[in-house]
């Protein structure tokens, strides 16, 4: 998979399952750190309420850009992932209606890191 960033391509090997789940894990962090959406990752980026003596039109422009780092941050996950995998994630509680960054790659450790866990 095929990344850009300004005038940089990022390549990234998609995720095929656990035994590539590490490397994998520590590459597309860096990838999604690196086009400055880590904070979609950890859910500590908020756009959903007006703030204190925020204007209108401030807040539909910072909701704009939120929800575009928010689905730019779902391409670059989802689309760095074999189609195969996701059957896996739903049967541990992903789906589309709680698709977000957070919870993908939440879903992901969990259950990869259960899986390593229990092949040792």
């Amino acid at each position: 998979m095929l990344f850009f960033k300004d005038d940089v391509i990022i390549k990234v090997k998609l995720f095929q399952g656990e035994s590539d789940f590490i490397t994998w894990q520590r590459r597309i962090s860096k990838q999604i750190k690196n086009f400055g959406f880590w904070e979609y990752v950890e859910s500590t980026i908020f756009a959903l309420a007006l703030g204190i003596d925020e204007e209108q039109d401030t807040f539909i422009e910072r909701y704009k850009v939120y929800n575009i780092e928010f689905n730019k941050t779902m391409h670059l996950l989802e689309n760095a992932i074999y189609d195969d995998m996701f059957s896996t994630f739903w049967n541990h509680g992903y789906n589309f209606t709680n698709s977000n960054p957070k919870v993908l790659i939440d879903t992901l450790t969990s259950v990869l890191i259960r899986a390593t866990t229990g092949s040792v």
